[in-house]
């Protein structure tokens, strides 16, 4: 299965680079096993095996610009080539919705090719794989948070749906802010609470870090977010544990 998407919120590590990318695609496959037996007479038979899932994202960048941030686009892929500590990539259809898809992948960046200029511009791809680990949840499915500038404390509440039994995956990046933030999590069977906490972290500009909270996690997720500085542009999603 292949999914290619446009108009989507793409982040990476901890930048935005939805205005950079022109098309991402996302392939999932899983190894079939051929287990036809030799009394079989009719067709053959096959066992799903282990699964395979492939990221390849392609657009233009001027190699020496990378607004608001220290590091160029170049640089970015560059330094990831062949890293074996993967990227995440936050990849939602349709851009940025409370509660629309999206997927979370730990990425292991495996080719990237500058092919051609266009004016001031470079084209170039980006190829990778998701490394599967059960420890790790390399590939989820999920769904969107929060997406916006936030200058004080704030605390917003999420529905879930209805209860994880195995826990949940968080994913935070701060692409745009002067200075750290602190994110935190916690859950209630309530919407108003009481809320019990999960766990918080502190994020550092321009990175996105993970927070896998197992066991089981009620229905209602509240995430705080209290920046250090000014403001912060947070991004975050949230996938349940199958």
């Amino acid at each position: 299965m292949a999914k290619t998407a446009k108009n989507i919120l793409v982040i990476v590590g901890g930048y935005n680079l939805s205005c950079y990318l022109r098309d991402v695609k996302i392939s999932h496959d899983v190894e079939m096993k051929d287990n036809t037996a030799l009394c079989t007479t009719g067709a053959k038979t096959f066992l799903p095996g282990l699964r395979d899932v492939k990221l390849s994202a392609e657009g233009f960048w001027d190699a020496d610009d990378f607004p608001d941030t220290g590091q160029n686009i170049d640089e970015l892929f560059t330094a990831a080539l062949g890293d074996s500590v993967p990227t995440y990539w936050m990849v939602g259809k349709e851009e940025f919705a409370v509660g629309g898809p999206v997927d979370i992948l730990e990425n292991v960046e495996s080719k990237y090719e500058v092919s051609e200029k266009v004016g001031d511009l470079i084209m170039a791809t980006v190829d990778g794989v998701a490394n599967a680990s059960e420890s790790v949840y390399s590939q989820l499915r999920g769904q969107w948070l929060i997406n916006s500038s936030i200058n004080e404390a704030t605390d917003l509440v999420f529905d879930l749906g209805s209860a994880s039994l195995k826990g949940i995956v968080t994913q935070t990046a701060i692409t745009n802010n002067d200075d750290n933030c602190q994110v935190a999590f916690a859950h209630s069977t309530l919407p108003s609470g009481p809320w019990i906490v999960l766990g918080d972290s502190e994020v550092s500009a321009n990175t996105s870090e993970r927070q896998v909270f197992t066991g089981m996690v009620a229905r209602y997720l509240q995430i705080a977010v209290k920046p250090l500085a000014n403001f912060n542009t947070v991004v975050s999603a949230v996938a349940k544990i199958s």
